[in-house]
Order: C-alpha cells, then structure tokens, then sequence
C-alpha cells in the first residue's frame, strides 16, 4: 500500500475555511511554530478551527512514534503564539480512535457555529486504514457529540482514499485511484442522486499532488491548497494553490520562500487569514510540527 501519512511518508489532509482576520490580534507574516500544540514525535493535518479555538489534528506521540491518532486541545491565538485553556491541553480524540492511522481530519460545520464546544451541526471528516474498510485508507465521518462514524461509501474506493475538503459550492478529495501516483480529484454531485469523480488534469503531474484543502481566494473565487513534490520546488514537498475563474483551474503557483524551505512542507490550510501547516525544518521538537504565518492573498 502507498504510505500516504507523513513525507518521508506521503499524505496529510485538511478543511480550508474562508479567510478572515483572527479576534483580538494579528497574524504575524513570518512563518511560526504552533509550540504548544507541537511534540518530540510528528504532528501533522491540523484541520481549520471552525471557532478558532477547537483544534484536531494527527499525531502519533501517543504510540512513540507508531500509529497515527487524532488530537485535540483548546486555547487562544495572540500575537506570535498559542495560549492553551487550561482544561484544554492535547488528548486523544476518543470519537475517533482505533488501533489504525487517523489522518486528515476537516470540520465540517453546517450554519454557523455555536458557542458551545461542538456545534450541534458540526462533524469531522477524516481518513483511515482501520479494518472494515474498501481499500487502504478510507473517507469517514463522526459526529463529536455522539460518536458515531460512518463511511464515506460513495467516494471510497479500492486503494486509497482522504483529504476530503469543500467549499460552500464544491466538494474535492485526495486519491491514488488513476493507477499513477496520488491526484486531485473533485466530486460532481448530480440532482439524480448520481455521483461523479473527475481527476483534475489541469493540477496534477507525474509527481504526487496531496495534502488538499479548499477555499476561497480573491474575488470568492473557489481555491485549491496542496503539497506536491513536482520538480522546480525548494526541495523535498513543497506548497502549491490554484485557482477557478469562470469554470478553468489557473496553472498551480508556488507558495514561495515565505512558506516553502529545502525541507518538507505539507497540508497547507487556510484559516481565518492565515496558513496552517506542517513541516520537518530545523528548529521543531522532533519530527514534523504545526506552523502557521499569515495568508497571502489567492489570486
């Protein structure tokens, strides 16, 4: 089976949400570690925080280094950093855990969100390995407040299956279906019921295009943020955007030497007007951590 996890490992996945500033202060430009959601293991796919201060993401700091499990923690963003609730420290995301890898949650968040914990119309989409499953690893979804999950059975197929992401209007996901390597791929839901999912030629090479999450770029245009190891990167995964005007996808840019470095990048998300994502530079605990720095305009 393709490794789609990490990049010296292959794969990471997250929800984009349209961008806004964050409450109370501002984002810096440069690039920044997530320290206190960070660990001497990898920490990777931190999904778009639907209130700003509820995060998911995939680590495997709770098995040394082996399986991947979603985490979570609560807290609040200033200037240059993150302050921790102090009942929110990272845990286990108990609704989703298994023996399996977790990886590549999203929120999905239906209205707007509550105050409370967990929206009453708000779940996690998120990818796994687990037994029961069609392929490697699958789309799933659970609902926080209850636990329930249920497969993604109209988008799984027989290999490998994950970072589901959408905007308000377009649904899009991650795949190693077309036999060459993992692609993007969106799905066309059509008022019969019927479901079709068509590969993005227009984004994807002979390299790898992974790590996918959506959003809205300038003029509410619909955007694609991914990682992907085509030749003329800064080295190793590099981060890439797209975006659609009138129903034609714009050739996909380099994020820049803002964000990318001679070392991994991977699972760019946008987020209130910033960029999360992951990276093994120098200067982390260990393994890949969380980052973020201000959002540059998608146009």
């Amino acid at each position: 089976m393709i490794r789609i996890f990490v990049p010296r490992v292959v794969v990471l996945f997250l929800l984009g949400l349209t961008a806004c500033p964050y409450r109370g202060h501002r984002i810096p430009r440069d690039v920044h570690s997530i320290a206190p959601l960070n660990s001497e293991y990898d920490d990777i796919n931190m999904a778009a925080p639907p209130q700003l201060d509820q995060f998911v993401w995939s680590t495997n700091r709770g098995t040394n280094g082996g399986t991947f499990d979603l985490w979570t923690a609560s807290g609040t963003f200033f200037d240059g950093g993150l302050a921790l609730k102090e009942d929110g420290q990272p845990h286990p995301f108990e609704p989703s855990a298994s023996p399996a890898d977790e990886f590549g949650p999203t929120w999905v968040v239906h209205g707007k969100a509550s105050e409370s914990r967990w929206s009453e119309d708000a779940y996690v989409v998120f990818s796994s390995n687990r037994m029961g499953g069609r392929g490697g690893l699958d789309l799933y979804r659970v609902d926080p407040r209850t636990g329930r999950i249920d497969a993604l059975d109209k988008l799984n197929g027989p290999r490998n299956d994950a970072y589901w992401t959408r905007t308000r209007t377009s649904e899009f996901f991650v795949s190693d279906r077309a036999g060459h390597g993992l692609d993007l791929f969106e799905v066309v839901r059509h008022a019969d019921g019927r479901v079709e999912i068509v590969r993005l030629d227009e984004l994807c090479t002979n390299s790898d295009e992974t790590a996918l999450s959506a959003t809205h770029g300038k003029g509410g245009h619909t955007a694609l943020l991914f990682a992907s190891n085509r030749e003329g990167g800064h080295g190793g995964w590099d981060l890439y955007y797209a975006v659609r005007k009138n129903n034609k996808w714009s050739k996909p840019r380099n994020l820049g030497a803002r964000f990318n470095t001679e070392h991994n990048e991977f699972r760019p998300v946008a987020s209130w007007g910033a960029i999360l994502f992951s990276s093994d530079r120098p200067g982390g605990k260990g393994g890949y951590d969380l980052y973020r720095a201000r959002a540059p305009q998608l146009k």
